[in-house]
């Protein structure tokens, strides 16, 4: 049937331009940044101190130069 008409129906024609749009927008907020301590000779009583504050809500990274990187995590 070369040159007939074809019927299409577009499913998604009910949402309005704003329900699109929402849609698209992820609603979680930003991560907290890292955090750069510089100095640390030893990182036992870093973690002690972060422990006392904070338990199980961040992650510890030794970087290099004494350096380490402390990453809040959300909850």
């Amino acid at each position: 049937m070369l040159g007939g008409t074809v019927t299409t129906t577009n499913r998604h024609s009910s949402l309005s331009e704003e329900n699109i749009e929402e849609a698209a927008k992820p609603n979680t907020e930003p991560k907290p940044p890292p955090i750069f301590i510089s100095g640390v000779k030893n990182t036992k009583h870093l973690i002690e101190l972060l422990n006392e504050t904070a338990k199980d809500k961040y992650l510890v990274k030794t970087i290099y130069n004494d350096q380490v990187r402390v990453q809040p995590i959300e909850s």
